[in-house]
């Protein structure tokens, strides 16, 4: 299923104008301080936001492999690497749940805004401090709350799902500091840290935001509605969205992330 989500999306992730997945990228890269030889592991890396700012500041010496689930993500992301010109990366098919990598082959794992879609990230988790070499360096990021001015958004899906209250992506795994910790160090982690910044997220209308959801995860919402349903989700969305506009015109979103970091023990 959710291959298939991301599949569909591919072709507009991350390309219709909004600034989201690349700062986001940003601030994980800043926080593992990739360095010149380091061997890095992107899971579930999209269209190449972590990817394409890895790559650099692991030259020279050092290289990057991506992987994602979807087929149509590796197909567009290699073609971008390609055109580019990066040489010291490479994207494959492969699965963040079980990565198939031999023990002590990457300095540094990185997920951004992908653990939470595992069925069993404590089992995923330590398969990383295993692909990991003995004090390697794992960082994802994750969401770390809501802008409660968007919250008309969980009115609108129980208004209009058709299969129940959508999940909480990560709502209970990686649902705050303390948890995450806790995870990480039974997988076999050691010196966790994690910090909350606030990325402003700005549409210039809400036609854009409505182009932005299609693109990313919230695509699972909309699929699962039929024609009807999606007409007056859309509606009440827009609704909503109408009282949005800033002095300036434009909708913001302010997302909470969750930057975390750890080392691998020996």
């Amino acid at each position: 299923m959710i291959a298939g989500i991301f599949d569909r999306a591919a072709p507009m992730y991350d390309d219709v104008g909004v600034d989201y997945f690349r700062p986001i990228a940003q601030m994980l890269v800043d926080a593992v301080d990739l360095r010149p030889g380091d061997r890095v592991l992107d899971l579930g890396c999209g269209r190449g936001a972590v990817l394409f700012l890895a790559a650099p500041a692991v030259t020279p010496g050092g290289h990057v492999t991506g992987i994602d689930l979807a087929p149509a993500m590796v197909e567009a992301t290699a073609h971008d690497l390609a055109s580019s010109g990066v040489s010291n990366a490479d994207v494959r098919l492969g699965d963040a749940q079980q990565p198939m990598t031999d023990e002590s082959s990457y300095d540094v794992v990185l997920a951004s805004l992908s653990l939470f879609f595992l069925p069993r990230p404590l089992d995923a988790l330590v398969a990383y401090r295993q692909a990991l070499t003995p004090g390697g360096r794992l960082g994802f990021t994750t969401f770390a709350g809501d802008d409660d001015r968007w919250s008309w958004l969980d009115e609108m899906r129980r208004t209009y799902s058709q299969q129940g209250p959508a999940p909480q992506l990560g709502h209970e795994t990686f649902r705050d500091d303390v948890t995450i910790a806790h995870l990480l160090t039974e997988a076999g982690f050691s010196d966790v840290s994690s910090s909350t910044h606030v990325l402003p997220v700005t549409f210039t209308d809400a036609e854009q935001w409505w182009q932005w959801t299609w693109s990313q995860g919230m695509r699972t919402f909309w699929e699962q509605l039929d024609e009807s349903a999606l007409a007056g989700a859309r509606a009440f969305a827009m609704n909503q969205l109408a009282t949005m506009r800033n002095a300036e015109g434009v909708i913001e979103l302010r997302q909470p992330i969750r930057v975390t970091t750890a080392a691998a023990t020996g």
